[in-house]
């Protein structure tokens, strides 16, 4: 299995239950529904992540295009939540464990990039006439 396939389902599984998480932990160990409302980008690039990483399994003819859009969705969802935790850090508004955050969030970034990369590399061309 390619690794950008791999990582689709395993981001994809993974990455709800770790925003649902840290969300639950910010909000004093309550559950509310703006909190998840709040995270729906996220819900939906899992759910894409996980489409995509279906159909690149059966061998859907629109699995390549369809494994692009979900890690160009989440690789822009990622640098926007990377850059935002950096700035806030540069402002001096730092949570805790913030250098392990930043580090976890570039880590995720990292392996978004790669996968988005890998993945544009199997998009067919199309043939000039």
């Amino acid at each position: 299995m390619r690794f950008e396939v791999a990582s689709a389902s395993a981001m994809g599984i993974v990455f709800p239950l770790i925003a649902t998480c840290l969300e639950y932990c910010r909000q004093g160990f309550t559950f509310s529904f703006a909190a998840i409302r709040g995270d729906l980008p996220d819900y939906v690039s899992s759910a894409l992540l996980l489409t995509a990483g279906l159909a690149a399994i059966r061998s859907r003819p629109s699995a390549s295009a369809l494994t692009v859009l979900a890690w160009a969705y989440f690789t822009s969802l990622m640098v926007a939540s990377t850059w935002g935790q950096i700035d806030d850090t540069l402002r001096g508004e730092t949570e805790r464990f913030n250098a392990c955050i930043i580090a976890f969030k570039l880590g995720i970034l990292s392996v978004a990039l790669i996968s988005l990369i890998r993945s544009l590399r199997h998009v067919p061309q199309a043939k000039g006439t």
